[in-house]
């Protein structure tokens, strides 16, 4: 460090010294055209040039620029050899590790086949070629280990998943009944072929798409129960062309009560208190009210088991303009205010239901 610094401030001052003769150069030169300028050229250049060989720093010149070049190229050697050194120390301390890293993975295999006649002297373009034929055959190989993997993965993905359906099959195959919702059945129509159920019993069938009933078909069946209203809600479908041209909308439910084929009617209700089946009752050709509900106990808290609420709050901006979700929170604090004002009233809260339309 020392030497370096050293060698540094010597090349500094001869620097320095070669522009001040630089400098008193650049005057004689001036003096000299001035001279000339005043019409006595031939002796004011005989004078000038006599004066400019009399100086002792054009004499030391050329040696000035000598030495400022070897005290140059020392301050270079010297920080050639100091970084050297770092790299030496850093190679003594860190090469092990980031020897033993290069050992493994992919580093590894680009070593093995990068040419040991690759060096800095090759031409660029072909260095490059050929860094570029080791990475595609490295990647190659990594893409051909992944893709094997990743079947691997798959076959065992599928095993783990035939044994997860072998325990639910004989889990299934020691009850009476087994429930499951439309979602899982269609997931799952394998499982039901293999159970081969004789009876199903279908809850909600008018909200229910004829595809997601046909998981429910196997060469067992014997009978299908279909339950529900097919003047509520119709299957939900996202796609506004099946629903319109195709009529996927409509269930297999409600073309059969359509058709005119023969089914059970409920008539009486146990539910609703008679002030609350009175709003559907026009819906219906028939609608009883079974005795139990019109001994239900009064709700507390409240004067009337059916009130209207009236309010101008419009609806709150939510989403895309194009989408159907709307939001009213000025209503959503009214229902939430509602149900607590039951329950400090006495009424339990696992017994109260919020319904939106």
């Amino acid at each position: 460090m020392a030497r370096r610094a050293a060698a540094f401030h010597a090349a500094e001052a001869f620097e320095h010294r070669v522009q001040r003769a630089q400098v008193g150069l650049r005057q004689a030169v001036e003096e000299e055209e001035e001279e000339a300028e005043a019409g006595g050229l031939p002796e004011a250049l005989r004078v000038a040039r006599q004066r400019r060989a009399q100086e002792p720093w054009l004499r030391q010149l050329p040696e000035l620029r000598a030495k400022a070049l070897c005290q140059q190229e020392a301050w270079r050697q010297a920080k050639v050899e100091a970084r050297a050194a770092q790299i030496r120390a850093l190679r003594d301390e860190q090469w092990w590790k980031l020897e033993a890293a290069l050992e493994e993975g992919v580093v590894a295999a680009l070593r093995r086949q990068v040419p040991s006649e690759l060096t800095w002297q090759t031409p660029a373009g072909q260095r490059a070629r050929i860094l570029q034929q080791v990475t595609d055959e490295a990647a190659r190989g990594a893409q051909a280990a992944f893709q094997q993997g990743f079947a691997e993965a798959q076959r065992q993905g599928e095993i783990l998943g035939q044994l997860k359906k072998a325990g639910q099959m004989t889990a299934c195959r020691q009850a009476a009944v087994v429930g499951m919702t439309s979602t899982f059945a269609a997931l799952n129509a394998d499982l039901l072929r293999r159970m081969g159920p004789r009876l199903v019993v279908v809850e909600e069938a008018g909200e229910l798409l004829e595809c997601q009933l046909m998981a429910f078909l196997s060469q067992n069946l014997q009978q299908v129960v279909l339950i529900g209203d097919h003047q509520q809600l119709r299957p939900k479908l996202n796609s506004f062309d099946l629903a319109r041209r195709h009529h996927f909308d409509l269930s297999l439910f409600e073309r059969l009560v359509v058709q005119g084929c023969q089914r059970a009617k409920l008539v009486t209700q146990l539910r609703m208190k008679p002030d609350v089946s009175d709003l559907v009752r026009p819906f219906y050709e028939r609608i009883d009210d079974h005795a139990r509900v019109k001994n239900y106990p009064r709700v507390p808290g409240v004067a009337d088991s059916l009130f209207w609420i009236s309010h101008s709050v419009v609806e709150d901006n939510f989403g895309k303009p194009q989408q159907l979700s709307k939001l009213n929170s000025h209503e959503a604090m009214f229902a939430c205010r509602l149900a607590q004002h039951l329950v400090f009233n006495g009424m339990d809260k696992g017994r109260i239901t919020i319904l939106t339309p």
